[in-house]
């Protein structure tokens, strides 16, 4: 028989080995959740002077347009950070789906029992996410997690 496929953890990724999330290895995941508090924190903090800019107006007779100027500038800055926060929570949200769909890859390779020699339709379906033919000879296979194999 031909060459199979060992489905076993063996090779690079030690922390997939350890049961680890997939998320755990991910420094990147790290640094976008950190900003994300971090957008979340100086949006509380804007609410907060917006919220005293409001009862300074309600106590005293200001000049409503320095009023205006100070509460828009409040305003703005609220919104370029809410869009930052809507950006990072849509990244984290594709990477924990792609987590998911890793892990639940992986738990499947634990349960294989020894050398996959045939075909097997769900662990191909798996492992790719799509296949770009160019012409007869060439054709590209994107793994799910962004790995490219060309066969040529």
């Amino acid at each position: 028989m031909g060459q199979g496929i060992t489905p076993q953890c063996q090779g690079e990724e030690p922390a997939l080995q350890e049961g680890l999330n997939v998320e755990d290895a991910d420094p990147i995941a790290f640094d976008i959740e950190k900003e994300l508090e971090t957008v979340t924190d100086e949006m509380s903090i804007l609410v907060e002077m917006t919220q005293s800019i409001i009862a300074e107006i309600a106590g005293t007779v200001l000049d409503q347009d320095n009023y205006e100027k100070r509460y828009n500038s409040l305003v703005d800055r609220y919104e370029e950070k809410k869009i930052r926060y809507d950006e990072l929570t849509v990244v984290i949200a594709d990477k924990q789906a792609k987590s998911e769909i890793i892990g639940n890859f992986i738990k499947s390779l634990k349960k294989m029992d020894g050398m996959v020699e045939t075909f097997n339709e769900s662990l191909w379906g798996g492992m790719v996410e799509y296949a770009t033919v160019f012409n007869k000879k060439k054709v590209v296979f994107t793994f799910k997690g962004g790995i490219k194999i060309t066969v040529e």
